[in-house]
């Protein structure tokens, strides 16, 4: 069962428990049971007026009910063992921000804030929305949308795997689980060997997988493929479609465009997007032909789709960047399997064969990422040549059984 601390902290820096709880989970109603418990104990006069959480949105909107006149604030060092992790995910070693034994104030700098400013109000009216909408966000958590998991754990007995009601670890958590296991060895898996690696993968790509994963099969299978190689975890899927629900809702006509589609059915297609629960049925599965092109430009990534049920396989690239990036930041790669109905995650080296890119990225496609089609020309030739070879063997194998039988 979930463990709530609650800490109160005093003018000279010194904390005190206030209380300890179990939770049956870590839903809304259980914390704003343990919160009106802790309000309970303090004078109606004398109410805290400041309340410090981490990024937790149930325990945010328990907050906002409990203690309406508090004010809400998040963890600075939350926030700043976030960055040190997007920093280690990057560089592969950690660059320290936040020190128990140094609490370093950040100081506002005017001038370097504002080129910031300056360098903002050069930006398009998108972006400049897109901008606003972010700082609101983080500003102000507890005004954010986002659905309740479903769970489905049984009252008796202890919590299954899937349905546990651990809490949900940071971003720097996950990251520093996944460096601790790739050091230790004993866990890594290395390249993908062709007997492990599902049939209807082309042969020709097998020797240019690394750590084939098999997420879970629960519908969500899609969005776990790209948290895997997004976020480090299949777990972070609820986080991809929240992502990809805010950008598309931030760039809405944009979208439309791209998908040929009118206000109603973008707007069917941000309700898909939004739906968090596990397992998800059909309706909510994710499509390549509308998240495909959305993916790669949020992410700002190259993404090879081995589908050829929807669109097909093919390597979409990002349909715009912000004002100083000149390349995407990698390739990942999915998989549909069609004997299965299911995505896997198949992460591949950056010289491996890439099929032909979306029609759709040279129509739509903005001045910012102009000619970064080029570098891939010869990837996606090597693919055509390899995958014409390969056609003409199967040909020559059939032509042959046919004359022996």
């Amino acid at each position: 069962m979930p463990l709530l601390e609650i800490i109160g902290v005093v003018p000279t820096g010194k904390i005190f428990v206030i209380g300890l709880a179990f939770l049956q989970d870590e839903k809304k109603g259980s914390f704003e049971w343990a919160l009106q418990c802790t309000k309970d104990l303090f004078n109606p006069n004398q109410i805290p007026e400041v309340i410090v959480t981490d990024r937790e949105f149930a325990l945010i909107n328990a907050i906002s009910v409990i203690f309406p006149d508090s004010y809400h604030m998040l963890c600075t060092r939350h926030i700043v063992k976030n960055v040190e992790a997007k920093a280690k995910k990057v560089t592969g070693s950690m660059v320290i921000l936040f020190s128990n034994d140094n609490h370093e104030q950040f100081q506002d700098d005017d001038e370097i804030l504002w080129n910031y400013f300056n360098i903002m109000l050069k930006q398009s009216p998108e972006l400049k929305k897109m901008y606003i909408s972010k700082l609101e966000k983080m500003m102000h958590p507890e005004t954010v949308i986002v659905e309740e998991p479903f769970s489905d754990r049984q009252s008796k007995g202890r919590p299954k795997t899937r349905s546990s009601t651990k809490r949900d670890p940071s971003y720097f958590e996950y990251v520093d689980k996944e460096t601790s296991t790739s050091k230790s060895g004993n866990k890594f898996k290395g390249p993908a060997t062709e007997e492990s690696i599902p049939s209807e993968i082309p042969k020709f790509v097998v020797s240019y997988i690394h750590k084939y994963v098999n997420v879970s099969a629960d519908g969500n299978c899609g969005y776990r493929s790209v948290a895997r190689q997004i976020y480090g975890s299949e777990d972070q899927w609820r986080r991809v479609r929240k992502d990809l629900h805010d950008f598309i809702d931030t760039h809405l006509d944009y979208w439309m465009k791209v998908w040929h589609k009118n206000l109603d059915e973008a707007r069917m297609t941000l309700r898909r997007v939004n739906h968090c629960e596990s397992p998800c049925s059909y309706e909510y599965w994710m499509s390549l032909d509308e998240m495909g092109p959305v993916i790669a430009t949020i992410y700002n990534v190259i993404l090879v789709a081995l589908d050829p049920i929807q669109m097909g396989t093919l390597t979409y690239l990002p349909l715009y960047v912000l004002e100083g990036i000149s390349s995407p930041e990698k390739l990942i790669c999915i998989a549909f399997l069609r004997s299965s109905n299911h995505f896997i995650s198949v992460p591949i080296i950056n010289n491996c064969p890439v099929p032909e890119i979306y029609r759709f990225c040279f129509k739509f496609h903005e001045d910012s990422v102009h000619g970064w089609d080029a570098p891939l020309m010869t990837t996606i030739e090597k693919w055509k040549s390899l995958r014409t070879s390969m056609l003409i063997f199967c040909k020559q194998l059939v032509e042959h059984n046919e004359n022996v039988d």
